[in-house]
């Protein structure tokens, strides 16, 4: 009955109603999720002022849309928390995607010194972060990003899998075979370490093409070169014999 009243407010677009309901259902509280159920119902109402004071309603650990508070302050010409939600966006995410998002709202003629700043903002992390080097890769920064790399490649972990392999092919497309090499190695010391053999397979993909890539690399800056590195796993895994049974084959 409760579920069909909900239903029955929202499409009459009554959030009084709705509100009212909720506090006789849940002893006078509205849950989290049922604020935020509140918040778009008033927006739906048009009624854009009450959709923000119910989401300012909602703890700060309750997840919330984003593009649903970028709306409601689009709404009320709430340009400065429109502006400071876009920066939080892009830089708890940085992409092609959330960049266009804040440029739009903040101006497309800042794009070049966002970009700048972000870079030097990535050169200063300490860590490795596959999302810092992609934003740097769609950004064009292909120098910056093998560098990234590189200045990083001991902190680079192979277990990522998805994100990392992604980075391989624009990296050797634009002649980064280093950067390229480090992102490899990573992904398979990962599988050996772990001994995955259901990745044995790729495994041997990685090693194959480690060793094409290696025959173009001539400076090796401070990695071991692909004959003292393969020497080193050989010794290490010896015995998954499967591993290099693919290897041989």
């Amino acid at each position: 009955m409760v579920s069909m009243l909900e239903a029955l407010f929202k499409q009459l677009k009554e959030p009084e109603l709705l509100i009212e309901l909720k506090t006789t259902t849940k002893n006078g509280q509205v849950p989290a999720r049922d604020m935020k159920e509140i918040a778009q119902l008033y927006f739906d109402c048009k009624d854009y002022s009450n959709a923000l004071l119910w989401l300012q309603k909602i703890p700060e650990n309750e997840y919330v849309d984003s593009a649903f508070k970028k709306q409601v302050f689009q709404k009320l010409n709430m340009q400065e928390a429109l502006e400071n939600l876009c920066w939080d966006s892009f830089h708890a995410c940085r992409s092609q995607t959330s960049l266009d998002e804040l440029l739009a709202v903040i101006g497309k003629d800042k794009k070049e010194k966002v970009i700048k700043d972000e870079i030097d903002a990535i050169q200063q992390e300490e860590r490795f972060s596959e999302s810092s080097v992609t934003f740097l890769l769609e950004a064009k920064q292909l120098e910056a990003a093998a560098e990234y790399i590189l200045q990083r490649q001991k902190k680079v972990d192979g277990i990522c899998y998805y994100s990392l392999t992604a980075l391989i092919k624009p990296l050797r497309k634009a002649g980064f075979r280093l950067a390229a090499t480090v992102i490899l190695r990573a992904l398979l010391d990962s599988i050996l370490e772990r001994a995955n053999s259901k990745a044995y397979h790729y495994g041997a993909e990685y090693l194959l093409e480690l060793g094409k890539i290696a025959t173009i690399i001539s400076d090796w800056h401070d990695l071991p070169n692909h004959e003292i590195y393969l020497a080193e796993i050989t010794a290490k895994h010896k015995r998954k014999y499967s591993f290099w049974t693919y290897v041989s084959e």
